[in-house]
């Protein structure tokens, strides 16, 4: 057989196998169903159905990826004692970071609790300030101040050690947004650990009493430190915790569905005042690295639920399944993200800690001295 004659043979053959879709092949935008959310107080909720354009779902797979792997290398860090004192990790909760910062928009405030990290990533703080800020570097977002329960920026009222303080500050923050007249929410992120404080009551009355614009959001992870709901709390539907408050489950597994709810609650939080949210969701290790919080039985079921009903992979699917993306274009990202992260890891071990002097700076802001 000539050599021109197998080159054609050869030709004819390619056109007969499955062909790698080119970006031409790609839809730019496509709808997907969303389950229905219980809802408590409400007449209606969320739409059963959303619009997702593929740009942002190349975004938001690509902020939920880059979240576990600051994750990842956190852990790693901790293990190698780079990373002091304690370590909360969000592994298995991005969904419900990433879908929230979706919705609400960079002025609108948001007051963080423990895995505060996950939150000041999905805001747009970079994994150079986070992972500087776990190490206690002077790169990091507080120059190392903070470390992992202290991140601030811009509209992040960071994380804090005490249990439930979110919700109250939240109100605060929701009743300045009102009183000066602006157009945004104040969101208050909390765990169903949390949930039973008296604050979190106290501050319900008095964001209802006044119709602030605030969003109550527990993270239900169904292990607060080491026991279930059933074992401390008389009504364990936490949307309905708020009693004249209404309020929404929502599932925390599902990107788009977080998002939706979101933009419902936003607009009702800004039209009608305050609402509360119950985001289903895994937290796929112990309370805090280091922390085994849960029986060997429910370890089994967590493993299940990361086969299953993984955040990352259930969006990845879905993106898939209806031609906004390609398997390739996909590892493409996630090698790109995972180098990028990896690559800053190395970068902010080298960087300096701040000198012991710098602890009497950075105490006031703004101060006029007279």
């Amino acid at each position: 057989m000539s050599a021109i004659h197998m080159s054609r043979c050869w030709n004819l053959f390619k056109r007969t196998l499955p062909q790698r879709p080119s970006y031409r092949n790609y839809v730019n935008e496509a709808i997907f169903d969303i389950e229905r959310c219980p809802l408590h107080k409400l007449e209606c909720g969320p739409p059963s159905s959303t619009l997702l354009t593929r740009t942002d779902a190349l975004n938001y797979y690509k902020v939920m990826l880059g979240m576990r792997e600051i994750g990842y290398e956190a852990q790693s860090l901790y293990d190698g004692r780079h990373i002091r004192g304690l370590l909360h990790l969000c592994e298995g909760m991005e969904a419900v970071r990433v879908g929230v910062e979706a919705a609400i928009t960079p002025q609108d405030i948001l007051v963080g609790t423990h895995r505060i990290h996950g939150w000041a990533y999905a805001r747009g703080i970079s994994a150079e300030k986070i992972l500087g800020e776990f190490l206690g570097r002077s790169s990091g977002c507080c120059k190392g101040k903070g470390g992992a329960m202290h991140m601030y920026s811009e509209n992040v009222y960071g994380g804090n050690g005490l249990i439930g303080a979110s919700v109250p500050l939240g109100t605060g923050v929701g009743f300045a947004m009102k009183y000066n007249e602006k157009p945004n929410v104040s969101l208050s992120v909390y765990g169903e650990g949390a949930a039973n404080q008296g604050q979190h009551f106290e501050a319900f009355n008095m964001a209802k009493l006044w119709n602030l614009p605030c969003i109550y959001l527990c993270e239900n992870s169904f292990y607060s430190v080491s026991t279930t709901p059933e074992m401390v709390a008389a009504c364990t539907e936490y949307y309905t915790r708020g009693d004249y408050l209404p309020g929404l489950q929502v599932d925390g597994m599902d990107f788009l569905a977080v998002r939706e709810a979101l933009r419902f609650a936003r607009e009702h939080a800004l039209n009608s005042g305050p609402i509360l949210i119950e985001a289903i969701s895994y937290r796929y290790s112990g309370h805090s690295v280091g922390n085994k919080a849960i029986s060997d039985s429910a370890k089994e079921d967590l493993d299940v639920i990361r086969q299953r009903n993984d955040p990352i992979e259930t969006f990845k699917k879905k993106i898939l399944a209806k031609n906004l993306t390609d398997i390739d274009e996909l590892k493409s990202i996630e090698d790109a993200v995972r180098e990028e992260v990896r690559a800053v890891t190395e970068k902010v071990k080298m960087d300096q800690e701040l000198p012991l002097l710098s602890i009497y700076e950075d105490v006031y802001q703004n101060v006029q001295v007279i």
